[in-house]
């Protein structure tokens, strides 16, 4: 499988909330709690909410938070139903885990051991 021609992975802005949350409205029968989270997954000071973006607009988003130090915790994986089953997921989380990787070694602390 090969990732959509031009595909590209960033912070999300707070002018995705729109494209975003319009993917987002039939996840389930009942809609999706994702417009309710949106903004403190924006601003979350130990994560980071994240879209991918094909030709420069918002098809997928996910967000990955800091529990402690060495413990992260990622969730809404969301892609447009015109872009699944293309490897956006995939990337999304493995940008998750690399934001958590980073995370964690920039909270170590030298110990002097």
């Amino acid at each position: 499988m090969s990732l959509p021609k031009g595909l590209d992975i960033r912070v999300a802005l707070p002018q995705d909330k729109e494209t975003v949350l319009e993917f987002c409205r039939h996840t389930w029968d009942w809609g999706d709690y994702i417009p309710r989270v949106w903004d403190t997954w924006l601003t979350d000071p130990k994560g980071r909410l994240v879209v991918a973006l094909i030709d420069d607009q918002p098809v997928a988003m996910a967000q990955v938070t800091m529990l402690a130090p060495d413990e992260a915790w990622l969730q809404g994986f969301r892609v447009a139903s015109a872009h699944r089953s293309q490897g956006i997921a995939t990337e999304l989380g493995q940008h998750c885990i690399k934001f958590a990787i980073r995370s964690q070694s920039s909270s170590l602390l030298y110990t002097g051991k």
